[in-house]
């Protein structure tokens, strides 16, 4: 995509507007008098004076770039790009709170969609297929485009966790080979609404021809109703002094997929409250006791305290492994070369080419790996501060 607005000029122009008198559409300043950047492209937007105005992620897939976002209002649609995860969802916190000053205290209904789409049967040979997610017919993103096996099967196992949607009714999953359509799978929201957990099964592209490729599809579409924050208050205090007992109650009343979404959500809290590793060394410390002399069992089975785990390393690991081998993995992703080293799944001419690549695959993501040791604080547990001297996001179309 090409950058319509240099970032430069962008930044000139938010030193200015910082320089000058606070207005009513500043945000209020800091602790320590600082103001945060966002005001500048906010008033370039003019969030201010839009009544109803959407700012969400977008997808990689789109645009071709990562860690963008998009504002869209009745002035239109505009896509910024920033440098890393954590800035991108820095600049679309701080722009909500431009655009919706008193968002924390009105009651409000927030959709969100998780989707996987596993696989495809009975697809034509030697062409390439992907798949692209509609909702009420916009485009929100797309898979990899992948050649099917000699027995009409591609596996493409990917996920989307689609946020801060607008209400939608229909999703409709489209499968293409090479710019043409070979048909869609729709699915009303409210199915996937109304089931307790994910979606899956296989659907037919065109149900009125027999034999037509199937899409094997998981999904889960989630209207929450999220309440004033100050409603929150005594429940957030509760789950911070007594989480033990809730637990322990919980344990063995709940099933493994109760326990995943709970473990989730604890965590999430107790992370923003700063009780997030108490919390974790409290239901090891428990799960130690309640096994007792059994050490085969312990963080063996689904319980709260592996499930929490679990859910842990992937709140706090999941920006380091994407700013370190998401590139790294994605080009491999995408790649033709083929790194089979088995002799018996492989010819003997190919052996050597294979073992090359593979060869060359495994150096590059352990030099990333060395690599990101001194770019750590670059890539994970980013304070707020930083947004003060954050460079602004580059406009792209």
């Amino acid at each position: 995509p090409s950058i319509l607005l240099p970032q430069g000029l962008l930044w000139k122009r938010i030193r200015e507007r910082k320089a000058r008198p606070p207005t009513r559409a500043d945000p209020p300043a800091g602790p320590d008098g600082e103001r945060d950047a966002v005001p500048g492209p906010a008033q370039l937007l003019d969030l201010a004076s839009e009544k109803d105005v959407l700012i969400r992620p977008v997808h990689s897939s789109l645009l071709g770039e990562q860690y963008c976002f998009e504002v869209v209002s009745t002035g239109g649609r505009r896509c910024f790009g920033c440098a890393s995860a954590a800035e991108r969802d820095r600049w679309i916190e701080n722009l909500r709170r431009a655009a919706q000053p008193s968002k924390d205290n009105c009651e409000r209904v927030e959709h969100a969609l998780s989707l996987w789409v596993y696989e495809g049967r009975d697809l034509p040979l030697r062409r390439r297929f992907l798949c692209e997610l509609h909702l009420d017919g916009v485009l929100y993103a797309r898979t990899t485009a992948k050649q099917a096996d000699p027995s009409g099967t591609l596996f493409w196992g990917e996920r989307f966790d689609l946020e801060t949607l607008p209400p939608a009714q229909e999703l409709r999953v489209s499968l293409r080979r090479e710019g043409s359509s070979l048909g869609s799978v729709a699915i009303p929201l409210t199915e996937l609404a109304a089931a307790r957990q994910a979606l899956e099964r296989w659907y037919p592209v065109c149900r009125e021809r027999p034999g037509a490729p199937a899409l094997r599809l998981r999904g889960r579409y989630r209207c929450t109703r999220v309440l004033p924050i100050v409603q929150y208050k005594e429940f957030a205090e509760y789950l911070t002094f007594h989480y033990r007992e809730l637990c322990a109650r919980l344990e063995h009343a709940t099933s493994a997929r109760e326990k995943e979404e709970m473990a989730s959500a604890l965590v999430r809290v107790l992370q923003s409250t700063g009780k997030a590793k108490e919390f974790l060394i409290d239901l090891g410390v428990a799960e130690l006791d309640r096994f007792g002399e059994r050490e085969a069992l312990i963080f063996r089975e689904n319980t709260l305290a592996t499930k929490a785990i679990d859910e842990y390393m992937k709140l706090v690991g999941g920006p380091y492994l994407l700013a370190t081998l998401g590139e790294a993995i994605a080009r491999l992703y995408a790649s033709e070369d083929c790194c089979e080293v088995d002799p018996g799944k492989c010819s003997a001419c190919d052996l050597s080419d294979n073992q090359n690549n593979l060869r060359q695959n495994c150096e590059e993501v352990f030099q990333r790996i060395t690599a990101s040791g001194q770019a750590r604080e670059r890539t994970i547990g980013l304070s707020l501060a930083d947004c003060y001297v954050h460079p602004a996001p580059f406009l792209v179309g």
